[in-house]
This record gives C-alpha cells, structure tokens and sequence, in this order.
C-alpha cells in the first residue's frame, strides 16, 4: 500500500509541476511577445526553475531583505558625480580582459553572497598580477561562522573574513551546493583581503568604481517573476528598488545596447 500511495503522490506532484511550467511557458510567451513588438528592453526564457512556483523559487534562492549597520561601511571615495558622467568610460566589459571567471550555478544553496563577494577578490587577484582562478565558494559557506551558508549572508562578512584568513582555490575546496562541516587546514594555502570599501548607492559613481577598480559586488532587487527567467537584452523593470534588495550579483561591466544604458 506505501508503494501505491507513493505512485499516487509522484503522479499528483507531476501533475502540479506541469501546470505551473505551462503558467509560467505562458508568461513568457507573453512577455517576449512584446519584447519582438518593441515595447521591453529584454527578453525571458525557460529553464531549470519553470516548474517551481514564485514562492518556491523566491525561498530558495533570495534572502531576506536586510542592511549592514552604517559602521560596518567603510566608504569608497570616487570622483565622478551625476554632472560629470564625462569622467567614465563609454563601457567597460571585464569578461575581455580575463578578470572574471566562468558563470556559476549555486543550485538551491543561498550562497549569492558568497559567489559575489568571491567574484570580485578573484577579479583584483589577477589586478594585482595573478593568474586568474576560481576561488572556494564552499569555503565561505562552511567556515564562516558569521553567515548562514546556504540560508544567506553579507558579502560584507565574506569581505572581513578574507581579511583574517586565506581563500583558497576551488579546485582544493570544491562547491557541492550544501553547508557541510568547515574542511579548511593549516596546510592550504591561499589569498587574502587587505581592504574594502563600500560604492556609494549612484549609478555613475558604480560605473566609475567598474572601471577603475574591477568588477564589482552588488546587491539587486531580485524580487520578480522576469528576473528569474532574464535571457537577454537590458533588464529593466519600474518595480525594482534601489534601496531594498535580496540578491547578490556580481557587476563586471556596463554600457549600452540598442541605444539604451
């Protein structure tokens, strides 16, 4: 009979993935339909989270909305301001001068903080003259006690922890997409952090620090259907806070596609 039951609850949960993949196939459909007709800067696409509902998907890989303490701030000093927007590049793109590693998938782990702030020490690894490698996103998940692994965290704790102790590569300490207990030994080598600072909330002055200083972590407003099925195009939605966020990314360039920013 346990057998039985199981068979009956697979084919009811089959039954419900295929209704949400076919709600969500529809917005999509929709959504790229006006995007042929012009009127969106970016198109949507299916892929491995089209049978999990909003709710699902926003659980499992956004976290909860929270800000650092204005002390935990150390100011980054830029020059540019809104009036001056001739004192940065036109674009810069960090992908063609081989200062970012290749696209990671977290899974179901909530580690965008970690796969953020990992980017960009890896990105001032290879400014500083370094070869370019990917660094242990595990390593933070596991052994930094003051994040949650997989159920979120600050890049900001990533940052001080890389002060106090060695990062080492991906190849020694390898993603598995789960918190599990801290591997790190005293024979392991690995980069340190000297410093962070945090880019003011304007979008010139984050242009600025792009180009002059690297790739960027940031944290977006992540909190919408579009996001999570972004294909191409510039993403672009009136709803998105600039003051409310729950998903950390990784900036590495900016410039202008179609004639839009």
């Amino acid at each position: 009979r346990s057998t039985a039951l199981r068979g009956s609850q697979d084919r009811e949960e089959e039954t419900v993935r295929k209704d949400i993949w076919k709600l969500n196939a529809k917005t999509v459909a929709n959504h790229n339909m006006n995007f042929k007709l012009g009127k969106t800067s970016f198109s949507l696409s299916l892929n491995a989270l089209a049978d999990l509902n909003d709710e699902e998907r926003k659980g499992r890989f956004l976290r909860n909305t929270n800000t650092m303490a204005e002390e935990d701030r150390p100011r980054l000093v830029l020059e540019a301001d809104v009036e001056s927007v001739t004192a940065i590049k036109p674009s810069v793109d960090w992908r063609d001068t081989d200062r970012v590693t290749s696209v990671k998938t977290q899974g179901s782990c909530g580690a965008c903080y970690a796969f953020s702030a990992i980017g960009a020490i890896e990105g001032q690894l290879v400014k500083a003259g370094k070869s370019l490698k990917s660094l242990s996103v595990q390593q933070i998940i596991d052994c930094s006690n003051k994040t949650w692994g997989c159920a979120g965290g600050f890049q900001t704790i990533v940052f001080k922890y890389a002060k106090d102790q060695v990062i080492v590569s991906n190849d020694v300490y390898p993603y598995s997409g789960k918190k599990e207990d801290c591997k790190l030994n005293n024979q392991m080598s690995g980069v340190q952090v000297k410093s962070f600072k945090w880019v003011p909330n304007d979008e010139v002055k984050l242009a600025e620090a792009v180009g002059r200083i690297g790739p960027i972590s940031i944290n977006a407003d992540s909190n919408h259907n579009s996001f999570f099925f972004y294909s191409r195009g510039i993403y672009f939605n009136e709803q998105c806070s600039n003051t409310t966020y729950n998903h950390g990314m990784l900036l590495v360039g900016y410039g202008s596609e179609d004639g839009k920013d």
